[in-house]
């Protein structure tokens, strides 16, 4: 695929992103960061702040403690235990910033996403089954804001940039990156993905590649306000069954139709791949390398 200088560009910060994630609790300096995407420190400042529309930073420190809130709301770790993995020297420094954050202490926020499970309750969808996906690269349309409202703009963003209309059955993927309960809506963003890879990459979309390995595949019918409701309700409330559990990455939903997608009030069908692990299974450790050989000859 035909890549200009500045997709080619933003393709390594996109796998910074991607490096920060699946590093919380790392002390990611600025320099380090530069240095794994091949920008020299001061632009890739300016680079990925502009590209994220927050301070890198803020970005950082977001992510580490909505991924902290999430493993306090669902049970899977003490404060002592999330303050560490989040990179704090104290739980008084962690809890200090958690409030600063949220508004809220720890405990106290953990306690209010349970409770605000029951209001999700009847969106999750039902059983399920095992799924394997590869890695697979996508162009991207990224919107931000809230669901409702992100979602139609982004499926219809990504139609135009491929030339998709007309009724044309093209199929696409769907990626909640965000929960409604943890992420401002100014941040919040879904993005509209297709694996279909044009000769030459359109100049207002992204590349990048989803996570590969196991899901659990559940079948949807609704509109998009439903499937936001339905990707919440998995994130919160999924129980999991007696050999797998959710990993720590938003779950992705297989369209049919883009078009169908971006009318937004028309209900249509999706399979939600939620991303899972065998409970029991010893985690592979976190691969440190190159940013930039992940779009080496691309």
């Amino acid at each position: 695929m035909a890549l200009s200088a500045r997709q080619r560009r933003v393709a390594r910060l996109e796998a910074v992103l991607d490096y920060i994630d699946n590093h919380p609790g790392a002390a990611l300096g600025i320099d380090d960061l530069a240095a794994l995407a091949s920008i020299s420190p001061y632009h890739f400042h300016r680079s990925l702040s502009a590209h994220l529309r927050e301070a890198v930073s803020a970005y950082i420190r977001r992510r580490t403690l909505e991924r902290a809130a999430s493993q306090l709301a669902l049970g899977d770790a003490s404060v002592t235990e999330c303050s560490s993995s989040a990179g704090y020297s104290t739980s008084s420094a962690f809890a200090r910033a958690f409030r600063r954050h949220f508004g809220l202490s720890p405990r106290a926020l953990a306690a209010r996403l349970r409770q605000r499970r029951t209001q999700y309750q009847p969106y999750l969808p039902n059983g399920g089954e095992p799924r394997q996906m590869p890695p697979t690269t996508v162009v991207v349309a990224r919107r931000y804001g809230p669901y409702e409202d992100a979602a139609p703009a982004a499926w219809q963003a990504l139609s135009a940039a491929l030339g998709v209309g007309g009724g044309e059955r093209s199929p696409g993927i769907g990626l909640v990156a965000d929960s409604r309960e943890l992420t401002a809506p100014t941040v919040r963003r879904f993005e509209a993905c297709s694996p279909s890879l044009p000769t030459v990459m359109p100049a207002t979309a992204l590349l990048r590649s989803l996570a590969g390995g196991e899901y659990w595949m559940f079948r949807f019918h609704g509109t998009q306000r439903e499937l936001g409701l339905a990707h919440e309700a998995l994130r919160w409330s999924w129980p999991g069954t007696s050999a797998y559990r959710a990993r720590a990455l938003p779950a992705l939903h297989h369209i049919d139709s883009m078009t169908d997608a971006g009318a937004g009030t028309r209900p249509f069908t999706a399979e939600i791949w939620l991303p899972v692990e065998r409970i029991g299974a010893v985690r592979a450790p976190q691969k440190s390398f190159p940013v930039t050989d992940l779009y080496a000859g691309r």
